[in-house]
């Protein structure tokens, strides 16, 4: 994608350049000031005043840092954590509040998906000691049950954990809060919004009856044609569907996650894929789909083919994926070992 903007970056050159050519007569100076100054209003919303680029590829660098950017999911590190003495009276409280006793990874799954399911904000829990830590709590939540309801993205559940911890139990409260403090039953109502809209744009697109490919192929050009990629700083509602088929305004996230929904709907099996681009797992979030067609696997990115007005990242395959962008492969099937060919 660099060497295709950096030639891009030059054929505008070479445009400026020669635009000079009728009327008024310009001197290559004038010319160079003129696209010097262009090039700087096209670039300046990318540009941060304490990170400014010193080349044109640290520019293009950056464009692809904020194209790819879209993950909602909070770092590890912005997640607060507090212990709390057992003795005291809110560690009393605490263990006093305890609801159930959890002794292995999936019954932990088990519970954060009920209370996910059930829209409530707090889950109190004992576990038994030495196997449970923020790592392991933080991958439960955010990448094993936060695909409950699609409408339940990343940017809908931030959490903190309080603990209290004893020689025979380690007792925690986790308290979810819903995106921009919107109530449950308001979630309700998206939830029951996103799926009427999406049947009607899987009846509009007439997908019943079609094949796989006809299916992947309306999808993807149902969401180029409707949607786009906002400018910083992004919302909430970019990273999930609603603001996907109601706004016309999605991320990365809202761009998969719409997919999937519309896919499966329409009888294609699709997983929604999450990975990160440019060599960069913490600034280069990423997510894209992986479907189905005529019983095999093949990588589909509606963003970077919206982004780039191509069909660049339809139905390819992992190798070609992998030259820009990673993922945990095991997570997912792998992909045909060539690119769909209708």
């Amino acid at each position: 994608m660099k060497k295709r903007l950096a030639l891009l970056l030059a054929f505008l050159l070479m445009v400026y350049a020669f635009a000079g050519c009728g009327g008024q007569k310009t001197t290559p100076s004038d010319q160079l000031d003129d696209t010097l100054s262009m090039l700087e209003l096209d670039f300046s919303r990318y540009l941060d005043e304490n990170d400014i680029p010193k080349s044109v590829l640290d520019t293009l660098d950056m464009m692809l840092d904020h194209f790819v950017s879209g993950l909602s999911r909070p770092a590890p590190s912005d997640i607060p954590v507090s212990q709390v003495d057992p003795g005291d009276t809110e560690g009393q409280s605490l263990i006093a509040e305890t609801q159930s006793t959890v002794t292995s990874e999936a019954e932990l799954e088990a519970l954060i998906l009920k209370t996910m399911q059930n829209l409530e904000t707090e889950v109190n829990f004992e576990a038994t000691p030495g196997w449970l830590d923020a790592d392991l709590l933080y991958d439960i939540i955010f990448c094993r049950t936060h695909d409950v309801y699609m409408i339940d993205a990343f940017g809908y559940y931030s959490y903190m954990v309080t603990t209290t911890t004893t020689p025979t139990e380690e007792v925690y409260a986790i308290s979810f809060q819903f995106f921009d403090d919107h109530t449950a039953d308001e979630i309700r109502t998206m939830r029951r919004d996103i799926d009427r809209k999406s049947k009607e744009v899987v009846r509009d697109l007439k997908l019943g009856g079609k094949t796989d490919y006809e299916i992947v192929r309306a999808v993807n050009d149902y969401l180029c044609n409707t949607v786009y990629y906002p400018d910083e700083p992004y919302i909430q509602m970019d990273h999930n569907p609603y603001g996907t088929l109601f706004d016309g305004r999605a991320v990365c996230e809202g761009y998969a996650r719409t997919a999937k929904i519309l896919c499966e709907l329409a009888g294609v099996a699709c997983y929604y894929v999450v990975g990160y681009c440019n060599n960069d797992p913490v600034n280069g979030g990423h997510a894209w789909n992986l479907v189905k067609v005529d019983g095999k696997w093949y990588q589909l990115d509606i963003t970077w083919n919206d982004g780039e007005s191509s069909d660049n990242y339809f139905l390819v395959t992992d190798d070609f994926m992998s030259l820009s962008r990673a993922w945990e492969r095991g997570d997912y099937p792998p992909s045909e070992k060539t690119a769909y060919t209708p």
